[in-house]
């Protein structure tokens, strides 16, 4: 009996608020002939909504917590200090591993948090947005693959998969239409490497993620939102067509692979939704603000960071600094950008997550994933100074009061959602994320109040909104359609973890019992699922090959994250 055969596409940021009226209007002929005929629904992200963790759950079927992902960095053990942090530092198999270990062939490119790339067998990896760069050591299996794709396909044609500087550029220097060019075809680029990975390595199971669609949506969503407050008709006009014509690049991408690698199922996901970005909404920057002013968080206003002393004594100031810092990837040139980096004391403030404290006075901070805050404990934190137990709970206690007695311009509360760190995540590695975390509401936010004290928001943050005017949002898309799939069921309650053992259900291997998604049974046939039980297995669960960035590698990873505004 032949082995079954999927194709998994993962379009990062993929919302059917887009998705929906231009499948309608027959904009994505092959998106909307898989609906058609297929399962779909949406697809609730992780709590976070960020790819890393998002991803990564997608892959291994267990929430961050198990896996030990939840953002591109992470706290070093013992310090204040931020981390670049790759796929090396999961912690249980991948969907990629239990289908290799089972007998198939896999191809997998670009999915996010993939570097190191696995060694599969017969199979394949090109890893994603975590590798340092295309031409990393490791950045695919065998190692041989990224010379063999340059020579056949096009010299430059591999990419990471995280969405360059120089779009950025392009979009706070008012270039539009260069950059949604740009992004076109770099979904181009993919398909083409998609393409010869299909013609030249049989697979049965072959991975590809789209990831600019994130890029197209995080920087042209006022282009196509009148709800937006930087909507404009006149731009909407010039620029309004761009992310449409990313998927659209994906539509024709994803018809072109069903035709070479002829799957008897397609799968179509993403790691998260999108919508509108009304300013401070994922800026980290905004929750530390608010922190500060409700007396949670204490800043010290002179100096630098402790490890910052050669740039301290060379007079830099620290607000000059880091206006500088947060300017040079988008007016610096590239080698002008590396040598910055190089400069003694820059990276520690580039990777401080101190702030510059009154660590004696600081109860609360934040660090890492936009939306989170740690309490500043004694015995966990370097210069801790609330007590465990009942003077931790106080003080998250009064950080959610206080974060709820907040008020906008209208008198109306800005916090949507407040959550404990316990109610979100379980597993050995749910001490990563913070004790709490914030989601701000979905509407503008130009000024906040707290009991009658107004609290003013610097105009940096609200002008966030014009460069990255659109943001995450929970509610990503999940589309099965093949053979042994319900025809036009619309499915209900589905989650990111569910994806792995719905995978590993419809190719017919046992699904590891330590998951913590379920089999989507409702998108199958009855036929199906009655000759197909699920079946369970306990399987230990292991952790990636774990590689340390160099320092060289580790700027390269910061400087694009931090192009992207997420760092």
């Amino acid at each position: 009996m032949s082995r079954p055969r999927l194709l998994i596409v993962g379009i990062d940021g993929a919302t059917w608020k887009l998705m929906r009226p231009w499948i309608e209007d027959g904009s994505l002929p092959t998106l909307a002939d898989l609906v058609r005929r297929g399962s779909s629904g949406q697809l609730l992200s992780v709590p976070n909504m960020h790819s890393p963790a998002a991803w990564t759950s997608f892959m291994t079927g267990t929430n961050p917590g198990k896996h030990g992902i939840f953002f591109f960095s992470e706290r070093a053990p013992g310090s204040y200090q931020l981390r670049p942090i790759n796929g090396g530092r999961r912690e249980g198999k991948t969907m990629w591993r239990l289908l290799s270990d089972g007998g198939f062939r896999v191809g997998v490119l670009n999915v996010p948090m993939t570097y190191p790339a696995e060694s599969l067998g017969e199979g394949f990896m090109i890893a994603g947005m975590d590798a340092p760069r295309a031409t990393s050591a490791r950045f695919t299996h065998p190692e041989t693959l990224a010379v063999e794709i340059e020579q056949h396909v096009r010299r430059g044609v591999l990419q990471t998969g995280l969405i360059s500087g120089a779009i950025g550029t392009d979009i706070v220097r008012g270039r539009y239409a260069q950059a949604g060019k740009t992004l076109v075809e770099r979904v181009n680029l993919r398909t083409a490497v998609c393409d010869y990975l299909l013609r030249t390595r049989p697979t049965d199971v072959f991975a590809v993620v789209y990831t600019e669609t994130d890029g197209a949506q995080h920087f042209f969503w006022r282009f196509v939102d009148p709800s937006h407050p930087d909507y404009r008709p006149g731009e909407a006009v010039r620029y309004g067509a761009v992310i449409r014509d990313v998927y659209r690049a994906i539509d024709r991408g994803v018809a072109g692979m069903m035709a070479r690698h002829k799957p008897d199922a397609v799968l179509i996901v993403s790691d998260h939704g999108f919508g509108p970005a009304f300013g401070p909404q994922g800026s980290m920057q905004f929750l530390q603000l608010l922190l500060e002013a409700l007396g949670f968080m204490v800043p010290l206003h002179e100096g630098l960071t402790e490890n910052a002393a050669p740039a301290r004594r060379s007079g830099l100031h620290r607000r000059v600094l880091r206006q500088i810092l947060s300017a040079a990837p988008w007016v610096l040139p590239q080698n002008m950008r590396t040598l910055l980096r190089r400069v003694p004391g820059v990276r520690a403030v580039r990777r401080s997550a101190g702030y510059r404290l009154d660590w004696a006075r600081s109860r609360a901070f934040c660090a890492g994933c936009p939306g989170e805050v740690f309490v500043n404990l004694r015995g966990r934190e370097p210069e801790g100074c609330v007590e465990p137990g009942v003077e931790y709970e106080r003080v998250r206690e009064e950080i959610i009061a206080a974060l709820g007695r907040c008020r906008d311009a209208d008198g109306r509360p800005i916090i949507a959602e407040i959550r404990r760190r316990e109610e979100l995540y379980h597993g050995p590695h749910a001490d990563k994320a913070g004790d709490l975390f914030v989601r701000l509401v979905d509407r503008a936010i130009t000024s906040v109040s707290l009991d009658g004290k107004v609290i003013e928001i610097p105009r940096r943050l609200l002008g966030r909104r014009r460069v990255r005017s659109g943001f995450h949002r929970p509610e990503g898309i999940f589309i099965l359609a093949g053979a042994g799939i319900q025809q036009g069921a619309a499915l209900e309650g589905l989650r990111l973890y569910d994806v792995a053992p719905t995978v590993l259900y419809y190719l017919g291997l046992p699904i590891p019992a330590a998951l913590d998604g379920r089999v989507a049974l409702e998108a199958f046939a009855a036929s199906f699922t009655a000759a197909r039980p699920p079946s369970y297995v306990d399987d230990r669960q292991e952790g990636g090959p774990e590689v340390v960035y160099s320092l060289e590698e580790a700027g390269a990873v910061e400087e694009r994250l931090r192009d992207l505004g997420y760092l």
